[in-house]
């Protein structure tokens, strides 16, 4: 994962293992070859399962002074840093937000325990866009019921 936070730029944090993606092209080759040799079912299960590990380009996460933007495998989310109420992280370093208007979700390819702080800068930024955080909340606590784990695998 790489986080960066330089002046005025976006704080990107991205993950990309180039074992898991080597891994995926791997298997889309093999499947390719499946495929070539008449095995076509075979070739298009290999596909889909390497198609899995590469979509690991797609998450990252992207804060800037007044937005969230949560990109995963398969979904995305974007929050108004004004109508958060809460961002933590809990006892396994799963980040968690919670908006006004939304249903918390999970963000757990980002750790709490970045450079600089992950939760930290988005309660700092999110206070000064004029969110309703407790600015001596603890930083680390249990998500509410609901919380969506739409960010995970």
């Amino acid at each position: 994962m790489v986080y960066r936070a330089s002046g005025r730029e976006p704080v990107v944090a991205r993950t990309a293992g180039p074992l898991i993606v080597v891994l995926g092209l791997l298997l889309i080759g093999v499947g390719l070859v499946h495929g070539g040799f008449g095995a076509v079912l075979g070739g298009l299960i290999f596909v889909a399962i390497g198609l899995w590990p590469i979509s690991v380009l797609r998450q990252r996460v992207v804060l800037d002074d007044t937005t969230l933007l949560v990109q995963g495998r398969f979904t995305g989310m974007r929050v108004d840093l004004a109508t958060v109420d809460a961002v933590h992280e809990d006892r396994t370093r799963t980040v968690w937000v919670s908006a006004t208007g939304q249903r918390p979700f999970s963000i757990c390819f980002v750790t709490g325990g970045s450079e600089p702080p992950f939760v930290r800068e988005v309660r700092r930024r999110a206070l000064a866009c004029g969110a309703p955080l407790d600015p001596d909340a603890e930083r680390i606590a249990n998500p509410p019921r609901g919380t969506r784990r739409l960010f995970t695998f």
